[in-house]
């Protein structure tokens, strides 16, 4: 899907088997996949893992962070992507890590 970006002004949702088979307004369940080989390959290689959809929603929420002018914190950003205290290592790992100064 060459048009990401009309998806990414509302909060990011992952990119699963899921989410493709609703964009595609279809009503197949998964065994029925097996029928589409070729849609199913397309599906399978552009999934995202658990940290690859992490990694995209907190980039989101710093990108929605620097539109409306607030601070880049981990509060801020916990706050846009609905992520509590205790589950927020994801975060804490991204703000300190070399891929963050780098993007």
């Amino acid at each position: 899907m060459a048009n990401w970006h009309c998806y990414e002004n509302i909060k990011p949702r992952k990119r699963n088997k899921t989410f493709f088979l609703t964009l595609l307004q279809k009503k197949l369940s998964f065994c029925n996949l097996a029928k589409l080989p070729k849609t199913k390959d397309y599906i399978d290689n552009i999934i995202e893992t658990n940290k690859q959809f992490k990694v995209r929603i907190i980039r989101w929420a710093i990108d929605q962070l620097v539109k409306q002018g607030k601070n880049i914190n981990k509060s801020n950003i916990l706050k846009l992507i609905g992520v509590s205290e205790k589950n927020s290592v994801y975060v804490t790992e991204y703000l300190n890590s070399d891929y963050y100064f780098k993007h």
